[in-house]
């Protein structure tokens, strides 16, 4: 709509999926997103236009490397496509150019080959055959020329600390708009492993949260006391996790103080 800002919409994503990434709950697929190929509709400053949305996503993923992605779509007869109906050229340079803004190396993954090229796959032959020991075979072109799918690194796990010491919290302001606003507070553990934490802080008067992650929180008016969820109570000595919510407000809002217990 006709307030709908960069900031709102990153807002948004952090609230309903970027979280997870952010706080390495889990690995994160933004799956087959895309617009028409019109300037307007892939980037603009419109308020509310596909081109806003579009332009502020590629930015959002860009801020996030290593986020995983796939384009909508390839193929030529779609009306998102990057490859034209014949299949042999881009439709949108303009597109292509802000998607491989965004593209990134695979850890492991080698060059593709291109159309045409000859590649030696150094097969070896069997005992007592005759014959070299590589095969020259010549690549035919891929059906999704263009088009990069990324994936992440798997997500690895570690043994519950025991036991509770000190802890310190620290909260940043990450987004903001008229009458709204975002933030994450990172919990550290002090030289004591943690089996569970408590943070409290007061928000600036005419401030109020209205959703959450990651932490259970009660407020009584702009007193708010947040504790630890179910999955991230556990901290070894020094580790650290977070936890976040959104907000409305009346104004520009700072960052309060936070005390951990």
């Amino acid at each position: 709509n006709s307030s709908t800002t960069s900031a709102s919409l990153d807002a948004v994503w952090n609230l309903e999926w970027g979280y997870l990434y952010k706080q390495d709950i889990a690995p994160v697929w933004v799956g087959e997103f895309g617009t028409d190929n019109t300037s307007t509709d892939i980037q603009s400053t419109t308020a509310g236009s596909q081109g806003q949305w579009f332009s502020s996503l590629i930015s959002y993923i860009g801020s996030n490397p290593g986020m995983n992605w796939t384009y909508w779509a390839a193929n030529g007869e779609d009306s998102y496509a990057l490859l034209n109906s014949n299949y042999n050229g881009i439709v949108s340079t303009q597109k292509q150019s802000l998607l491989q803004s965004i593209q990134f190396p695979l850890p492991g993954a080698i060059s593709s080959p291109g159309i045409g090229d000859s590649v030696t796959s150094g097969v070896s032959p069997s005992s007592g055959s005759s014959g070299s020991s590589g095969v020259t075979t010549t690549t035919a072109a891929p059906v999704n020329s263009g088009v990069t799918t990324t994936t992440a690194a798997p997500v690895t796990t570690t043994a519950a600390p025991t036991g509770n010491g000190t802890c310190s919290a620290t909260m940043t302001i990450g987004s903001q708009w008229a009458g709204g606003f975002t933030a994450n507070v990172t919990v550290t553990a002090g030289s004591s492993a943690l089996s569970s934490w408590q943070t409290s802080f007061n928000l600036p008067s005419g401030a109020a949260i209205t959703n959450s992650w990651s932490a259970q929180i009660t407020a009584s008016g702009t007193s708010v006391t947040a504790a630890n969820a179910t999955y991230n109570g556990s901290l070894g000595a020094g580790q650290s996790t977070s936890f976040g919510f959104q907000g409305t407000d009346t104004g520009t809002i700072s960052a309060p103080s936070v005390s951990c217990s």
